[in-house]
């Protein structure tokens, strides 16, 4: 017992040593406020992404919302929807972010916390840096089989229900699933 209570310490310890940077994607679309759902409708179809942080005309590395794919469909949904509707009055906000020096565990647990599938991450002065995805971090977890083991295995996290089920399924398409060059 002893052992196992040690190894799940250090479960800890490996999860909260990586750093989100080293899975965040740095080249991040973005959009300003005042730009038509159209534009950014374009950047995710243009890009194959699932949301665009918006940022701050003022200060063009400064997160305020995110537009998600969700946005859009709750959006268009309406009787009245119109694609030149200014993202500023649907995106998501406030906008939840952490920053760059924060863990891969902390952004597991904001992430979960928050039901979120992507998440902005900040330098110290809140300015954007970058952005993860469940994928990249369900993809960091599977490329560093320490980490996929005592995760599982982990006591101190539990995935809910909805982030368990895409983590299998990443890691169910990425084990049977040979990669095309």
């Amino acid at each position: 017992m002893i052992i196992i209570r040690n190894a799940l310490s250090l479960t800890i310890i490996m999860l909260e040593s990586i750093s989100i940077s080293n899975c965040m994607t740095k080249n991040l679309k973005t959009i300003q406020l005042k730009e038509p759902l159209f534009t950014v409708c374009r950047i995710m179809k243009d890009n194959k992404i699932g949301g665009v942080v918006v940022v701050d005309e003022s200060s063009s590395n400064t997160p305020v919302g995110i537009i998600t794919e969700r946005d859009i469909i709750n959006n268009l949904s309406l009787p009245d929807a119109n694609l030149q509707i200014l993202i500023n009055s649907i995106m998501s906000k406030p906008i939840v972010t952490i920053q760059e020096t924060n863990s891969l565990i902390d952004a597991l647990k904001t992430m979960q916390k928050n039901n979120f599938r992507r998440l902005p991450i900040t330098n110290k002065e809140g300015k954007l840096v970058g952005i993860v995805t469940d994928k990249d971090i369900f993809k960091t977890i599977i490329n560093n089989k320490e980490l996929l083991s005592d995760l599982n295995n982990n006591k101190n996290f539990q995935f809910s229900p909805s982030i368990l089920e895409e983590y299998r399924e990443h890691l169910f398409e990425n084990i049977f699933r040979p990669e095309v060059s």
